[in-house]
């Protein structure tokens, strides 16, 4: 036995064994839902369009429908529609100004790419640029329907359509208390 495993195993015989505290993963892993408004979209282009669908594959139809449960008024109705106009109109225009940010600076990165005669980088540029505008294209058309009530832009039939769906369960209701009442 050599000089130094004299000392180990002595240091050790003299010292009480000591029980390590448990590591938990929830002290070093943060498992809960991020907190930053970024809409990521599994399906989705991976592009800013994806804040406007995002907004609008909503159940409008389930909305109006436990909003009318609530309250039946049409003006209720008619508020709420003017809202949901309101509120994709402007997810839009945020869209809008996000892409129209990109692609100036793509339209410099193709110029600066071009010159520099890296003829590969400019076409991937100009492919993403050709997306952009097609994004754009698509945005503008959902906005002329949702401005000339081209066949009411679909969110808004759903959501009146649920509305209506509502205002009959709530009549339905109504109806059945009395004919269970009639019965007994």
């Amino acid at each position: 036995m050599g000089l130094f495993s004299f000392f180990k195993s002595r240091k050790n015989a003299e010292e009480p064994e000591v029980t390590l505290p448990e590591i938990k993963e929830e002290d070093f892993v943060d498992n809960s839902e991020p907190t930053k408004d970024v809409v990521s979209i599994p399906y989705g282009t991976g592009m800013s369009i994806d804040a406007v669908y995002e907004f609008i594959k909503k159940d409008y139809e389930e909305i109006g429908y436990n909003e009318a449960l609530s309250n039946q008024d049409s003006s209720y109705k008619n508020e709420k529609v003017i809202m949901i106009k309101g509120q994709i109109k402007t997810r839009i225009e945020q869209v809008r100004l996000r892409y129209d940010g990109d692609l100036r600076n793509i339209k410099t990165q193709i110029g600066n790419s071009e010159e520099e005669g890296l003829a590969n980088t400019a076409s991937i540029l100009k492919a993403r640029q050709e997306t952009i505008m097609k994004h754009l294209d698509v945005m503008a058309d959902m906005e002329s329907k949702l401005e000339n009530k081209e066949d009411e832009f679909y969110i808004i039939s759903s959501y009146k359509r649920g509305f209506k769906k509502g205002l009959v369960a709530q009549t339905n209701t109504l109806l059945n208390k009395g004919k269970y009442n009639d019965e007994q």
